[in-house]
C-alpha cells in the first residue's frame, strides 16, 4: 500500500529532511534532490499520477494525508519525542475492509 511516491513522507532507508516555512513544509531526503512541498492550508497537491497529498497543522503536530485514485489512504502523524527524536506514525488503509487492508507502523528519526 505504501507506493514509492509516498516515500517522501517517511523514508524507510534514508534521512528525512523537513523544512517548515510560514506557508508550507518541504519534505526531502539527504541523498536526493527530489522534494515535495505541501502548503499548510491543507490544499491537495498532486505528487504523482493518481496520488494526492494534503498537509494539516494540528495541535499535536503535523499530519499528512495521501490518497490514491484506487482508494488507498495513508496518514502520517509527526510528533516530537524526547531527546531530539521525531516520531512518524503511519496508518495505511485499502479501499476494501478485509484482512491485510489496514496496517500501522511507527518510524523514528533522530535529529
Amino acid at each position: 500500500m505504501l507506493r514509492p511516491e509516498m516515500e517522501f513522507a517517511a523514508p524507510l532507508e534514508d534521512t528525512l529532511v523537513l523544512y517548515r516555512s510560514r506557508e508550507s513544509v518541504l519534505f526531502g531526503r539527504k541523498d536526493t534532490a527530489d522534494v515535495v512541498m505541501l502548503p499548510l492550508s491543507g490544499a491537495a497537491v498532486s505528487i504523482a499520477p493518481g496520488v494526492e497529498a494534503r498537509l494539516h497543522d494540528v495541535p499535536d503536530g503535523l499530519r499528512v494525508e495521501v490518497t490514491t485514485s484506487n482508494g488507498i489512504r495513508v496518514n502520517y502523524r509527526y510528533r516530537d519525542e524526547a531527546a531530539g527524536v521525531l516520531r512518524v506514525d503511519i496508518l495505511a488503509e485499502g479501499p476494501v475492509p478485509r484482512p491485510g487492508a489496514r496496517f500501522e507502523v511507527t518510524r523514528r528519526y533522530t535529529r
